[in-house]
């Protein structure tokens, strides 16, 4: 699957996409990275969003509004 995906993608431009972190997040990401100094972006984004995933089974509602989006090997 994921060498196919990369053979579709042979002479297509790729496009870069960004947008605002929303503030809300700022003092979840700043107690990660007080207990794990160092720490890729993959990693941290699966860790926020295993941390709301908890705070939903385990409290029935969100940490953050923030928008996790499917990664293949993550969220």
């Amino acid at each position: 699957q994921f060498i196919y995906e990369k053979y579709k993608r042979i002479g297509t431009k790729r496009t870069v996409k960004y947008s605002n972190v929303r503030n809300e997040i700022f003092p979840i990401i700043d107690f990660i990275t007080s207990l794990k100094p160092i720490i890729t972006y993959f990693a941290l984004h699966k860790l926020l969003f295993l941390a709301e995933y908890d705070s939903v089974k385990k409290y029935n509602q969100r940490l953050t509004d923030a928008f996790f989006i499917r990664q293949k090997d993550g969220p």
